[in-house]
């Protein structure tokens, strides 16, 4: 894969807490745009700005197709650890950040439904479950998070241009995101993951009579 080949928007699902919040990359004919994302008026909808904030040259980056729709970007810079072992950034040496393509979401299921839905989430060693738009943690939690007028960890279901995006907040900071490739009633396709597998099927958790 060339860089004439790298059509689109590309977005950053790896190391949100270290390096940035969410960005869209471009590949332009020099070398990278960045856009900062924002969000519109309709709820859950992000948008990307106009104007660029970063550009850099091919000749700062190396990059690395590992799947046709997932690129790992290498940029100099220099890490260096601190007392919470999170990385700081500086410019000596190489370091790695995941980007996905935005594909359209093929969507069979109606918003009214999808808010009554489960999914059985498994992907390696990890396991829970998929809800949209509500809090995950547990009845307990939930109660001391109210005493003390916090917010707990939610799954919002948000869109970009018409790819829709799975994001995981711990109270308003956005920790991680996975992107949706198809979402129907009985199942949905994830992709955007940065182990293989890099896309899973997961299915849907049945109602109980």
């Amino acid at each position: 894969m060339t860089i004439s080949t790298l059509k689109g928007k590309w977005i950053n699902i790896r190391n949100l807490e270290r390096y940035n919040n969410l960005e869209i990359v471009v590949f332009e004919s020099e070398g990278l745009g960045y856009y900062e994302l924002e969000e519109s008026k309709e709820s859950f909808i992000l948008k990307q700005k106009n104007i660029k904030f970063h550009f850099e040259e091919y000749s700062k980056i190396h990059f690395d197709c590992v799947d046709t729709n997932l690129i790992r970007i290498f940029r100099m810079g220099k890490q260096i650890k601190n007392v919470r072992n999170d990385f700081m950034l500086g410019d000596n040496n190489f370091y790695e950040i995941d980007y996905a393509h935005l594909i359209p979401t093929k969507i069979k299921v109606s918003n009214k439904i999808l808010q009554y839905l489960k999914y059985k989430f498994e992907w390696n060693e990890n396991q829970n479950v998929l809800v949209f738009n509500k809090e995950i943690d547990t009845k307990t939690i939930q109660r001391i998070d109210k005493q003390l007028t916090a917010s707990g960890k939610k799954v919002i279901l948000e869109r970009i241009d018409d790819t829709l995006l799975v994001s995981l907040f711990v109270g308003k900071k956005r920790k991680w995101i996975l992107l949706i490739k198809e979402l129907y009633d009985d199942n949905v396709i994830l992709y955007g993951l940065s182990e293989r597998p890099l896309q899973i099927d997961i299915q849907s958790i049945p109602k109980r009579n």
